[in-house]
């Protein structure tokens, strides 16, 4: 069985995986934890369905020690469903002890959905998350999809307020997709929409592996503290160990 591999620390960079279900059981979180992985962002929800991993993984990464925040994967289905799809990651992490930022994944329109109805589906899933849960959404998307949409006026001012105070995690991969890329070979890209650079860059699977093989997701920030501090404020009900 392979033994895991992730790229060597970067001086004033931390480093976070991303999980989901394709990663598996999370046994192998004492081992990140021990390579010195500062923290994880592991899916909650896809749409409206729970990650059949979601509790298994809040679980072992309080009982490692480890860092966790959760992402929510929008689907493209319109305003009316994103609010159902809001609700459904609102109940997913209600109380479980998350350090690490509540995060929209925002990049899929299989259907074909209007731009704008793409970023008022966004604003409202933010929306009804942060009312609901009292602390600060992060956008997890690319530069080209943001960037790509034609938007009317209205689009634009909805486009302006998901933006406007929101931290967002970019995924951009560099110019070679295959190779893993650092904060010494590439500078990550953020949507022009964006009104600050971005708090965390994932950087792709290229060469980082788990234990037994199993790809995983690089992610770099510079700034942890700044991470953590938003989900230190108190949240309705306690955090607590999930069960």
């Amino acid at each position: 069985m392979s033994a895991g591999h992730l790229p060597a620390a970067v001086d004033g960079y931390e480093r976070l995986l991303d999980s989901s279900r394709c990663q598996g059981a999370p046994t192998w979180l004492g081992w990140a934890r021990d390579q010195g992985i500062a923290g994880l962002i592991a899916q909650a929800t896809q749409a409206t369905k729970l990650d059949p991993q979601w509790t298994a993984t809040a679980i072992a990464a309080f009982d490692v020690g480890l860092d966790l925040g959760a992402y929510g994967v929008l689907h493209d289905h319109g305003v009316t469903d994103a609010r159902a799809q809001a609700e459904a990651f609102v109940a997913a992490v209600r109380g479980v002890a998350l350090t690490l930022p509540l995060c929209l994944d925002w990049e899929l329109n299989a259907a074909e959905l209007p731009d704008d109805e793409l970023v008022l589906s966004a604003r409202v899933w933010c929306e009804l998350v942060e009312d609901a849960l009292g602390r600060p959404v992060m956008i997890y998307t690319g530069p080209f999809f943001v960037d790509s949409m034609r938007l009317s006026p209205a689009g634009l001012a909805d486009r302006e307020v998901l933006f406007a105070t929101r931290d967002t995690w970019i995924s951009d991969y560099g110019p070679r997709a295959s190779k893993m890329q650092t904060p010494e070979t590439w500078t990550p890209r953020a949507p022009r929409a964006a009104k600050r650079p971005p708090k965390v860059w994932q950087a792709g699977p290229a060469g980082a592996y788990l234990p037994g093989g199993v790809p995983v997701d690089m992610n770099w920030t510079r700034g942890l503290s700044e991470l953590l501090a938003p989900m230190a404020r108190p949240a309705s009900p306690a955090a607590q160990r999930p069960s």
